[in-house]
């Protein structure tokens, strides 16, 4: 019954056989005006119903939204996801959606200010969130936890630059991956960057360029390249999924056929 002008950020999570769908919808205004909803599927995503707007922020519950994958809560009762505020101040935070529904606050980052689009990946159970930076010059930042399920999160900056665009984060067995524009100004590039546990605040190998300026012959007549808003995913059979948008017009996903890639003791 609500009017809605445009949906964006959707974000599926499959659980106990049914896919939940968290989507950012604008009534008014622009993305600071919106919410969150959620939807659920029980025919594997063909169809939805019991679309909720999540009460989240006290303040008119607008401007919360919702950007990559979310997580099952350690007691196996809920679903933990990751947000951000983009009303007046920009903060991410966490919320818990419980399995009748509810909704709680996990833990806020008000300490990171002007970073968004938090995405959480956990690494010997404590949660790790990488950040999108609107400042000049950016960086990507990180949310750490101390302990799994930790409301308190402690800011780092990395060795990264970013060029207030989303950044992609995933779990290795050896390290973590991230896909991002690794650039201090454009978007003109993406690259798959990588870096062994415990070494996260040191310089990071770029794995692989995706996407340059130079590298392809469907680009001759685009004035400014663009690859944004990378997803990175792991398949049970360990098949690595990148999935980003081509010049605003597609997306585009390749796969990497590697169980434990990268290898850090490998030349890329």
């Amino acid at each position: 019954g609500l009017n809605l002008r445009k949906l964006g950020n959707p974000v599926a999570f499959v659980r106990n056989g049914s896919v939940e769908l968290f989507v950012v919808g604008v009534s008014m205004g622009g993305w600071s005006g919106s919410a969150i909803y959620h939807l659920l599927s029980d025919d594997g995503g063909r169809s939805f119903h019991s679309p909720r707007r999540l009460t989240v922020s006290p303040f008119l519950n607008v401007s919360t939204l919702v950007r990559y994958g979310a997580h099952p809560a350690a007691d196996g009762t809920g679903v933990i996801l990751p947000a951000y505020h983009e009303f007046v101040v920009k903060y991410p935070c966490r919320i818990r959606i419980d399995d009748d529904r509810k909704v709680s606050l996990v833990s806020s980052a008000q300490q990171a200010k002007a970073f968004l689009q938090p995405s959480q990946i956990h690494v010997e159970g404590k949660p790790l969130l990488f950040l999108r930076d609107t400042h000049e010059p950016g960086f990507v930042h990180l949310l750490r936890g101390d302990a799994p399920g930790s409301a308190h999160l402690s800011l780092e900056k990395l060795p990264v630059p970013n060029p207030n665009s989303a950044v992609a984060a995933l779990a290795l067995e050896k390290g973590v991956l991230i896909a991002c524009n690794n650039s201090p100004e454009e978007r003109d590039r993406l690259s798959l960057l990588f870096r062994e546990h415990g070494s996260l605040d040191q310089p990071w190998r770029i794995i692989r360029e995706v996407e340059t300026p130079e590298r392809a012959p469907d680009e001759l007549d685009v004035e400014e390249p663009r690859y944004s808003y990378p997803w990175l995913m792991q398949g049970s059979d360990g098949t690595l999924h990148l999935f980003y948008t081509w010049n605003r017009h597609q997306i585009r996903h390749l796969r990497f056929d590697a169980r434990d890639w990268p290898n850090p003791d490998e030349t890329p």
